[in-house]
């Protein structure tokens, strides 16, 4: 507490030093004990968090000698940061499990057979995520997390629609929308335009979500639809195409797990203007690097392969090592939990990070 006392005078002092020589005003500091509006503990207020680390440094920097440097900061608890969730990552808490496919394909479920102790554990990345939309491979694509679908909620799909969202960077003059679809699709949706060119998810009051004075779709065929949203071009940035019926078909995983058969999934999306000779011209950027339109989505099917390791140079600390380190101090930690849902109809279950 002492500590914390002279580097909360320090920081005082220097700001007083400061406005003194740039405002000509001075700040004074009453530290009287009775005078005080507020406290904190810093024993429970400040601590730490474990982060993502690289692979070949995990077991080498939880170890005591390190340790006893680190703690010299003086903080308490710690917070165990699951950075898979950031990177739409489906997360492998315990490396051991199994797949929903045997070839090492589908939906994996981590063992709870804890035979050996887990010092690492890893994201890989989800192959059906949103930067299918816009990548230029009509062989890839984006599809909804299927335990948001009614199969898996016992409620209508209406009650969680899953939504694309475009950002053109600026405003541009947009009248059509192209969108291959992938299985299964959505037969009910619309196409919004966002009133504000601030970004809706940085400030979502600054706006709201119109529909397209054409942009309402009540029968869905799925393919690759064309569709004229206004007679004139309108000036917008951000659009997004907001579904709430599914076609429930299944796509090439077939039929014997529900998972495959609900939701929604495209494979590319074209947005721009139609002449008067019919022809459409596509303002968007498809290319398979950072340079692509940047497509943000409601959901990612946690969907996966052996092969879609992520970061193979960095991983998160295993729960076991977590504990055994020392690095927690005896303390309670925040810790990430894994969201595992079950259907009563199926008996399936699904286990992944974040929505």
């Amino acid at each position: 507490m002492a500590r914390l006392t002279i580097r909360l005078l320090y920081a005082f002092f220097f700001l007083a030093i400061t406005q003194q020589y740039s405002h000509a005003q001075v700040a004074r500091v009453n530290i009287a004990p009775e005078d005080a509006t507020n406290h904190f503990d810093p024993r429970n207020t400040l601590g730490a968090g474990i982060d993502r680390i690289a692979t070949v440094g995990i077991d080498k920097m939880l170890t005591k000698p390190i340790l006893d440097q680190v703690f010299t900061a003086g903080w308490q608890p710690v917070s165990y940061r699951l950075n898979t969730e950031l990177s739409q990552e489906a997360w492998h808490w315990n490396p051991k499990g199994t797949w929903s496919l045997a070839d090492e394909r589908g939906y994996f479920v981590g063992s709870t057979d804890l035979k050996t102790a887990i010092n690492h554990s890893d994201g890989f990345k989800s192959p059906r995520g949103s930067s299918s939309l816009t990548d230029g491979n009509i062989s890839t694509y984006w599809k909804s997390n299927p335990y948001l679908s009614a199969r898996f909620t016992g409620e209508a799909d209406t009650l969680h629609p899953q939504w694309v969202m475009l950002d053109l960077t600026t405003t541009q003059q947009i009248d059509s929308i192209k969108v291959a679809w992938a299985v299964p699709f959505a037969t009910k949706f619309s196409v919004q335009f966002w009133t504000s060119p601030l970004d809706p998810v940085d400030s979502p009051t600054a706006g709201v979500w119109e529909a397209f004075p054409k942009g309402v779709v009540e029968s869905g065929k799925g393919g690759v639809e064309t569709i004229r949203l206004a007679d004139r071009s309108m000036a917008v940035r951000f659009i997004r195409i907001l579904m709430t019926h599914s076609s429930d078909t299944c796509n090439e995983d077939g039929p014997s797990d529900p998972r495959n058969c609900v939701g929604y999934a495209i494979k590319e999306l074209y947005l721009g203007t139609t002449t008067e000779d019919g022809e459409f011209h596509d303002v968007l950027q498809h290319v398979a690097d950072p340079e692509r339109t940047r497509v943000r989505a409601s959901s990612v099917d946690p969907w996966h392969t052996s092969e879609d390791h992520g970061l193979s140079a960095s991983s998160q600390v295993g729960f076991d090592l977590f504990y055994t380190s020392g690095v927690t101090q005896g303390l309670p930690a925040m810790m990430p939990i894994a969201l595992i849902l079950c259907s009563a109809l199926s008996g399936i279950c699904g286990s992944f990070a974040s929505l």
